[in-house]
């Protein structure tokens, strides 16, 4: 999830960290589609195999049940500051992005099981739903069925800023409220709550036609390598974000049956 436009006149982060790394286009070689492909690739398969370990250690002992819930908050936190920290810093991500997946992975597992407990097959269900969006999305970006531009990005920017605020201030108001009324919307089973996960399912989806978008703009800059991982973890932040969203608007159908 990335929207800063990656060219030098722009004051783009990643470009500024390379600046003061005395890193330069001609310094090092230039960075490819396969390049951040198989970064992507990589870190997808970090994130499978954390989440592997958070749905087995439960049911083999090695995470126990009452710490299970401990265990998720903690993995989710230490990846949000992993995060912020690739965020301004995002050389960073060459040594910081496989740990930050492969952690929110075993959240990611931790939370699935939860979900799974209740509704059988619902994470499988959620994973082939995500990777289907995500084929869908780069066929109809790299055909050019889909063309973004600056205006796009700025679209998809300020409406996902808008999306953040309000999970936000639902889980303020969760927490000081004893009826929270944004619950109904955003994790009710009905209409409104379902079409609201739509709405984020297709949000997210947006995000990975501009992660996309800013993957092939450095490719088209000869960007350094060093970015790839740069650009790989933004587009491993959509994904994990879309699938789990994806779980929630599978958990939501499946409650009303």
């Amino acid at each position: 999830m990335a929207f800063n436009t990656p060219t030098p006149d722009r004051g783009n982060p990643a470009w500024q960290a390379l600046r003061k790394n005395g890193m330069t286009v001609q310094s090092g070689a230039a960075i490819t589609r396969a390049d951040i492909a198989l970064r992507t690739a990589f870190l997808l398969l970090a994130c499978i195999g954390g989440a592997a370990f958070g749905w087995l250690g439960t049911q083999y002992g090695l995470i126990a049940p009452q710490q299970a819930r401990l265990v998720l908050i903690g993995s989710a936190v230490v990846y949000l500051a992993l995060g912020l920290v690739i965020a301004f810093k995002p050389l960073s991500a060459q040594w910081l992005a496989t740990p930050a997946v492969t952690i929110e992975g075993i959240a990611l597992g931790l939370l699935t099981l939860q979900f799974d407990t209740r509704y059988h097959g619902i994470g499988t269900q959620a994973l082939l739903a995500t990777l289907l969006v995500a084929g869908v999305t780069w066929g109809a970006y790299a055909s050019g069925l889909i063309k973004p531009g600056p205006r796009f990005v700025k679209i998809v920017a300020v409406a996902t800023l808008s999306a953040v605020l309000l999970y936000a201030t639902d889980l303020l108001l969760m927490w000081l409220l004893p009826q929270n009324p944004l619950a109904g919307m955003i994790r009710g089973n009905g209409m409104v709550g379902i079409g609201f996960s739509v709405l984020m399912v297709g949000l997210a989806s947006m995000n990975l036609i501009a992660d996309y978008l800013q993957a092939d703009q450095l490719v088209a800059q000869r960007a350094p390598k060093a970015l790839a991982w740069y650009s790989a973890w933004a587009v491993m932040v959509t994904l994990i974000w879309l699938y789990m969203e994806m779980l929630r608007l599978l958990s939501k159908v499946n409650s009303r049956r």
